[in-house]
């Protein structure tokens, strides 16, 4: 996914934006860390859209295989 095409997509009609840290199929982790400063920049000047960060694998082995990861 890319960040900055994801939140300009982001309206009122936007409950909130996911994203996955560590997907399931390749261990992939998306930018977790740029979505989040966009949304929060977009959020001053419009709505109050949260973020939902998908970890169920990744969020778990993270820690341990990259542990300098923001």
């Amino acid at each position: 996914m890319d960040p900055k095409k994801a939140v300009e997509m982001v309206d009122e009609n936007t409950i909130c934006v996911a994203t996955i840290l560590g997907s399931t199929l390749n261990g992939e982790f998306e930018d977790v860390k740029l979505l989040n400063n966009l949304l929060l920049e977009k959020n001053k000047k419009t709505w109050d859209t949260s973020i939902h960060v998908d970890a169920a694998s990744g969020g778990f082995i993270s820690p341990f295989l990259y542990p300098k990861l923001e």
